[in-house]
């Protein structure tokens, strides 16, 4: 799973990444949404079927600005989880 974590946070780094056990269940709970450059790069994420067909310059004209990266820390992992949830892989 925090493999998994590791892989998303290098495709979206300005994401937060938080894998946690609570009363014996895993959750993730991807963050970021609540800041403005993220969210203006989800908002064309979402809307990209209304313009994906444009082509490379439409697409390159709308993503100008990528949102800055989250903080060093942006995958925090439970130390309770055992031990095949916890590893970031190689």
């Amino acid at each position: 799973m925090c493999d998994l974590a590791a892989r998303e946070a290098a495709c979206c780094p300005f994401l937060t990444y938080d894998i946690a056990l609570h009363e014996g269940t895993v959750t993730w709970t991807t963050g970021g949404a609540d800041r403005p450059d993220v969210r203006a790069v989800l908002d064309e994420y979402y809307a990209a079927p209304d313009w994906a067909g444009q082509g490379p310059d439409v697409i390159a004209g709308r993503m100008q600005r990528p949102p800055t990266a989250a903080p060093a820390d942006h995958i925090r992992v439970d130390d309770r989880l055992p031990p095949a949830f916890r590893s970031l892989g190689a």
